[in-house]
Formats: structure tokens, sequence, C-alpha cells
């Protein structure tokens, strides 16, 4: 069993209003070719709160890590008192919320506000500031970022404190990975590797604030890649077959990145790098190694 469990938020939700980039300037694919947004299209930022959230989680839990989260709801935005009270109620010993930043209203892309920042909340406790601290270092080697903002107070950056870094009653910090109206860094939003270098950083500094070997992933693995064989099949957001958890559509060709695989009572189900879940079944997928 965790001697620490850690909340992770995954700021906003799909619905969201102006938490967005502005219509994209290029067609972006993954590594296998496949199309993830089309020019013109736009990427929500809970698009990549999400990814790099289970992506820490992930992380942490390799490094015996208990994690909790919160706000992860795609259609609707929990109000940050929910998510407070639900992490406070859990007794987690520290927060990070997850974030993509914006300089404007996010209608075009701006060159001038780029950068990686790292928020504390005014009057926080020294454990909060020693966590935002090593948090931010281990990012800052990792990224190399344009622009580095540094360790900000939350009241210098915006005028006001922030409720999730308020309302929380452990050391909480709230993260700002990049700009989504800068072109340059939205294109990461949905970059993988991008996503898990700021999973695998920020779950260094979490380590090293709780004094916790960090572990890192094993390289001599092969990576195991799941490609779509039906025409269409069903993506889930939990791993179950149940209507309520479809989120989407895949389409024959589609590949996909394999995270874990879901033992279940019936057909069983493998987790995708992008946090969804899909059939195990080889009547609609088959799984090759890299």
């Amino acid at each position: 069993m965790s001697k620490y469990l850690v909340g992770i938020d995954a700021g906003h939700s799909l619905v969201t209003g102006g938490k967005c980039t502005p219509p994209i300037l290029e067609t972006i694919k993954d590594k296998q070719g496949n199309v993830l947004k089309k020019k013109g299209q736009i990427i929500h930022e809970y698009e990549f709160n999400k990814k790099v959230s289970y992506a820490l989680g992930d992380a942490l839990k390799r490094c015996n890590i208990g994690v909790a989260y919160s706000g992860f709801k795609d259609k609707t935005d929990t109000p940050l008192g929910t998510r407070a009270k639900h992490l406070n109620s859990l007794g987690v010993d520290l927060v990070v919320s997850n974030h993509f930043n914006a300089s404007g209203n996010c209608t075009k892309f701006q060159t001038r506000v780029k950068g990686l920042l790292v928020l504390k909340t005014k009057g926080c406790s020294s454990k909060s500031v020693s966590l935002a601290n090593k948090v931010h270092a281990e990012l800052k080697e990792a990224l190399q970022p344009e622009r580095d903002y540094g360790v900000v107070q939350d009241t210098e950056m915006c005028g006001f404190t922030l409720a999730i870094l308020r309302q929380t009653n452990a050391p909480a910090i709230l993260i700002e990975y990049g700009f989504m109206d800068y072109w340059k860094e939205a294109k990461h939003m949905l970059d993988e590797d991008y996503i898990e270098k700021c999973a695998e950083a920020t779950a260094r500094g979490i380590c090293k604030q709780l004094g916790v070997k960090y572990v890192a992933q094993n390289t001599d693995d092969k990576i195991k890649y799941l490609r779509v064989i039906a025409d269409k099949i069903n993506i889930h957001n939990k791993a179950n077959f149940n209507s309520s958890s479809v989120v989407g559509e895949v389409e024959k060709g589609d590949v996909f990145t394999i995270t874990q695989k879901i033992e279940r009572t019936g057909t069983d189900m493998y987790k995708l790098k992008s946090g969804v879940y899909i059939t195990s079944s080889e009547k609609y997928v088959e799984i090759f190694e890299q």
C-alpha cells in the first residue's frame, strides 16, 4: 500500500467556454501518420490536461505513489470548490492542477507570450513553495521552453488567488505547460512524446518533494501497438462496454499505442495512451510490436 496520495486535477472540460486554441494552422498527425486534428479545427485545453494528468498518474503509480483524480468530466466543468472538497475529503498529501495557458481570447495565434509557468497561491505553505520549485526545475530541464516564467504567485500573474490552490488543504500547485495561442507550443498539446515528457518531469519533482525514489520507464520493453481491423469500433472513457461510457469511434486502419491490458469478466479491454479504452477482441483489433 502506498504511503502517499497525490491529487491530480485536470483543469476545465470540453465545454468550458474559451478554453481552446484558435483554428490550427496545419493538420496534426501522430507518429503512425493518423490524423489527430485537421487544419482549421481547434484543440480544447482539456484534451491536453486530461492526457497529461492520466500520464502523470501512471508515472506516480509506477513509483508506488497513490493517485486521486479530480475534474475528469468531458461534458461538465466541475466547480473548483467541488474539486477541492473531493481532494480534501480524501486527505491527499499534495495537489497538482494541469493546464495550458493563453494570453488572449484565443481567436488568433500570437507570437509574443510563450513558455512555462508554475503557480503557487498567495500565503501558501512552505511545502507548496518547495513542491513548486522542485517540479519547475524538472520541467525546465525536460522541456527547455523558449521562455521560462519560473514559480510565480497567482496574484502577481492573475490579479487574484486561484480557487483550486486556495481551497485545497494540502500543498498545491498549478502548472501551465505552455500557451495554446502560441502555435509552436499549441502543436505539442496532442504530441504523445511531449505529454509524456511533461508527465515524467512533474512526477520526478513530486518524488523529490515526497522523498520517494523515482522509477523510470522501462525502455527495454517493446512498445505495443493496436491496429483496428473492423470497419468501426467504439472507444470508451471507462473500462466497460456500457453505452454511457462511449466517447467516440475509431476506424479500420487506425493505430494506437497500448499502455495496459484490463482484465474483465468477459472480453478484456486495452487502455490506450490517449487514456481511452477499447476492446481486446481479435475479431476487431490486432496487436503488433515495434
